[in-house]
């Protein structure tokens, strides 16, 4: 309701029930319910080795962003970005914000209601900025691979993708 935004307000709550979580015994027994005839070692080790990639991932992703950036940075203040590019960007953007909607579980429905002009066009200008920075981006490390004589062939992509 847009009138009470802001304002204080005061409620009256019943507590009908405390929970503690109790986590189980860390041992052999637990890790072969997990997956039969583990150990609690290896459920251990898997569970450091998949918090550790995680860390890794999210690491490298903050790298590439900041590399993105600086290289951003460095373009000049005249760089502009084709509007036709900046549409077709758009329109990817919006069909992926969709479909990771439908993966989430939006029903046809709701992603129906979504699907219009105004919608789109409102997208379009909110997102304009980031999808500016994209290009930019883009734009900048495809010179620079080119600079450096870098090239990946399409099976490496193939690769990495499926990966």
């Amino acid at each position: 309701v847009p009138e009470l935004a802001g304002k204080e307000a005061v409620f009256a709550v019943s507590c009908l029930k405390v929970q503690r979580r109790v986590l189980p015994p860390t041992t052999d027994d637990f890790a072969d319910k997990v997956k039969s005839g583990m150990l609690w070692t290896e459920l251990d080790a898997k569970l450091r080795e998949g918090v550790q990639a995680e860390a890794d991932s999210l690491q490298r992703r903050a790298t590439h962003r900041e590399i993105e950036r600086a290289l951003i940075a460095k373009l000049p203040d005249d760089f502009e970005v084709p509007e036709t590019l900046l549409e077709q960007v758009g329109k990817e953007r919006f069909a992926a914000m969709l479909a990771d909607m439908r993966e989430r579980g939006a029903g046809d429905e709701q992603l129906k209601e979504l699907i219009s002009k105004e919608n789109y066009d409102r997208y379009l200008a909110i997102s304009r900025p980031s999808t500016v920075l994209q290009v930019k981006g883009d734009f900048a490390l495809k010179e620079v691979g080119r600079q450096q004589g870098l090239a990946v062939s399409r099976d490496e992509v193939d690769d990495e993708v499926m990966s």
